[in-house]
Parts: C-alpha cells; sequence; structure tokens
C-alpha cells in the first residue's frame, strides 16, 4: 500500500461517524476526499502545503478529525511530535477537538490508542507519544509550538493578505524538513484575502510541493438554481450534504438579492465580497439589456448623475428614465 492508501485505509477502519444522520458507521471516503488524499500523501516531491476548498457542510470538521487521529495514532504517526488544528475562533477550535474526541469514544481500537485531555483539548497517541492540541486566533496560543503537522480550518474567514495566526503558525512549522500545513475551507470572500492569494498563486506559479483542490461554481454568474452549479461546490450533495437544505438555501437567495452574496460565498464557494457590493450581482445583471433610447426623447422625466474624476479615475455621466414596464 501506498502511503495515501495507508492513510484512507486508517480512515475507513478506525474512524466512526460521532453524530448525525450516520452515527455508528465507519466513515466511508468520497471520491473527491479520497483523490484529494491520494494526491497529497502519495506526491513524489513531498506535499508542504496541502488546500482542500468545498462549500459550507460538506465534511470538513470530519475530515480533519480523521486526519489528526491518522497522525495522531495511525500510519503518520512519528514518535514525540506535535500536530495542531487552528481555527480562527475559540468556538471553532473547540468543534474540531470535540469531534475528534466523539470518534475516539465512539471506538474501541482509537480508546487503546488515544488518551484524551478535555480540559486542555490535547489528545495524545499513546503508542508514538504524539501530542495533538487544537489552539485559536483568539487564545493567541500559535507561539511556543514546533508541530509537524498544522491543519486550518475556515482559512476563507481570515480578511486582507495578511494574518499573524497564520504566520505564527507557517514559522513553527519550521522544525521540520518535512512538515505539512493543512487548509480546508470555504473559499474566502475576496480576491485580496490571504486564502485567494495562495490559491492564485498556486494556479499561477504551481509549486510540486503544493495541492490544491478547489470545488467551486464554474460559472461565475451561474443562476443560484442551478443544480449543475450545486453539484461543483457540494461533491458530498446528496451524501452527507443535505440537497432538501441546499434547495432551501437557493430559493431564498433568489428571491432576496441581500443573501445572493452568502449564498455564493458559502454554498457555491465563489468569490463574492458580499459587504462591497452596492447590488447583489442577479440585481446588476436585470439592468445589463439593451437601452430603449426612445424613452429618453419623449418628454418623460430623466435623472442625470454625474461622477467627477480627480487624478486617476474616470468621470461618468449616467442618464437614467423609468421605462413603460
Amino acid at each position: 500500500m501506498t502511503r495515501g492508501e495507508k492513510v484512507c485505509a486508517f480512515i475507513e477502519n478506525y474512524c466512526t461517524v460521532p453524530e448525525g444522520d450516520l452515527v455508528g458507521k465507519l466513515i466511508k471516503l468520497e471520491p473527491f476526499q479520497r483523490d484529494w488524499l491520494l494526491a497529497v500523501y502519495d506526491n513524489p516531491h513531498g506535499t508542504r502545503l496541502a488546500i482542500l476548498s468545498i462549500g459550507k457542510k460538506n465534511g470538513k470538521t470530519p475530515l480533519i478529525a480523521a486526519l489528526v487521529l491518522a497522525h495522531l495514532a495511525g500510519p503518520e504517526a512519528r514518535t514525540n511530535s506535535q500536530i495542531v488544528s487552528g481555527a480562527m475562533s475559540q468556538t471553532q477550535a473547540s468543534t474540531v477537538f470535540k469531534y475528534a474526541w466523539k470518534m475516539v469514544q465512539a471506538s474501541p481500537k482509537l480508546q487503546a490508542l488515544v488518551r484524551v485531555q478535555p480540559s486542555l483539548k490535547t489528545l495524545q497517541g499513546l503508542a508514538a507519544n504524539v501530542e495533538y492540541r487544537a489552539i485559536s486566533r483568539q487564545k493567541k496560543t500559535a507561539h511556543g509550538i514546533a508541530p509537524v503537522l498544522a491543519i486550518l480550518d475556515e482559512m476563507g474567514q481570515v480578511k486582507g493578505p495578511q494574518d499573524d495566526f497564520v504566520e505564527a503558525i507557517e514559522t513553527a512549522l519550521g522544525a521540520y524538513d518535512d512538515s505539512m500545513l493543512i487548509v480546508i475551507s470555504t473559499q474566502a470572500a475576496s480576491d485580496a484575502d490571504l486564502l485567494s492569494t495562495w490559491i492564485d498563486d498556486q494556479v499561477r506559479n504551481p509549486s510540486p510541493t503544493t495541492v490544491c483542490h478547489v470545488h467551486s461554481a464554474k460559472a461565475a454568474d451561474c443562476d443560484v438554481l442551478d443544480e449543475t452549479a450545486w453539484r461543483e461546490a457540494n461533491p458530498a450533495l446528496g451524501i452527507f450534504r443535505s440537497e432538501k437544505d441546499m434547495r432551501t438555501l437557493a430559493e431564498k437567495a433568489s428571491r432576496m438579492p441581500a443573501f445572493e452574496g452568502a449564498f455564493r460565498n458559502l454554498n457555491l464557494n465563489q468569490r463574492v465580497a458580499q459587504e462591497r457590493l452596492a447590488f447583489a450581482p442577479s440585481v446588476w445583471r436585470l439592468g445589463a439589456g439593451e437601452v430603449d433610447r426612445a424613452i429618453f426623447r419623449d418628454g418623460r422625466p430623466v435623472h442625470v448623475g454625474l461622477d467627477l474624476s480627480m487624478r486617476t479615475d474616470l468621470t461618468a455621466a449616467v442618464a437614467a428614465a423609468e421605462d413603460d414596464d
């Protein structure tokens, strides 16, 4: 078995779903998860940065917890090493820890391999003395660690091109020549945000030591009700991503333009900085048809707006009139 196949086999033979509709069943990796794991762990160049970007509720937390356990008590366990998961909030950090803890509780096999310390939010792999800690940006606990693996949860929430917490984790990984940083997240809202810059850099300047899989709706202006777009961004749709919930959210986004940006970002995994838009994309497109110039000459009221330029921008004059519709 390859390294990647061993990781997949450990997850499917040791990690049990601790909650939800599939509670009590062993995890079965979906093709998109298996493809990414094999690309990460069987990379002939070695993987230093691994990114998986998918829509919300596509199993990010269970996958992070399973990877933690694979490095804690599975085939990736390294003697006396440290692994961490980092989240943007204390609540998120606790969620990952609790999910991994529940996985241990649900599996007699893992109970024999892992010691849980709930008060410290740590797990210990007994065979190789590996320690796992869940840390958050709020607690500023990224200093003083030297992990061989760090997993960042929902890095898409980082606004802007720089973040002290992420930088501290990157620096901490420098203690090992073969350390790895894993990012599992929905996309950031803006091209200028940190996760977007990492993804775009890999597109423009591919690195053999980076694995980046992004699942998002391909057409930027797709209809929010387009089920093909749903599946492009949600590879687990109809499996452990509720299709009924997706439809409810899409219908809401179709009815309420103010909600469309959030739906596109979180559920279609597109970059849409909603707070920077005066109008939702769908509303803007309604005005993109051919202009009837006759209505500006038949005597009805016409309103003109003038936006003057200064030094480096443009002057714009816009005339608007209400048509018969």
